[in-house]
């Protein structure tokens, strides 16, 4: 099975600017230890343009994702953690749902082998890669999404916008 790293489209500029995330609850909830805290709707006011186009995936402050990529989440069955959080530009009358994620975490060691980026997963990771579609993977210090084949395929066919896929090869050890 192939697999690729999720991440923003570096040159996608069009994104919602979101403003007040400090307020709306610390980052540090953001983890499967204290999810629960997190309320289960939250506001994030954003400003926009009427340019504006909503990104699938949002990463930093937190992981966010577009209600598309959810319900392909819930399509593939993966097991995660999710809160509703609704971005609001109150002065452009936008508003769009996306969800406040924890994935999984895998635990891997990168390789470099003839230019092909690959990662090592090593023990017990719990469940079987191959029923795994998409999930957390630590690589070089960084925590990155990774993603399935069949996931990117399903995400892509439903016109994800402001995405980049970075083909990685994974061997469970």
């Amino acid at each position: 099975m192939k697999y690729f790293i999720l991440e923003p489209d570096k040159e996608f500029c069009d994104g919602p600017l979101i403003e007040n995330w400090k307020e709306t609850f610390s980052p540090s909830l953001v983890c499967k230890e204290h999810f629960y805290r997190v309320p289960e709707r939250n506001i994030i006011s954003i400003s926009t343009t009427k340019d504006t186009i909503f990104p699938a995936i949002f990463i930093s402050p937190y992981l966010l994702m577009s209600e598309m990529v959810k319900s392909v989440i819930d399509m593939y069955g993966d097991e995660i953690m999710a809160k509703d959080v609704v971005m609001v530009d109150s002065a452009r009358g936008k508003i769009e749902r996306y969800f406040l994620i924890v994935l999984p975490e895998v635990s891997g060691e990168m390789e470099t082998l003839e230019r092909r980026r690959s990662a090592v997963i090593r023990g017990n990771s719990g469940i079987p890669l191959k029923y795994r579609n998409i999930f957390i993977m630590k690589l070089k210090e960084q925590k990155k999404i990774v993603i399935n084949l069949d996931f990117a395929e399903s995400i892509l066919r439903r016109n994800a916008q402001g995405i980049s896929l970075d083909e990685i090869e994974l061997k469970e050890v």
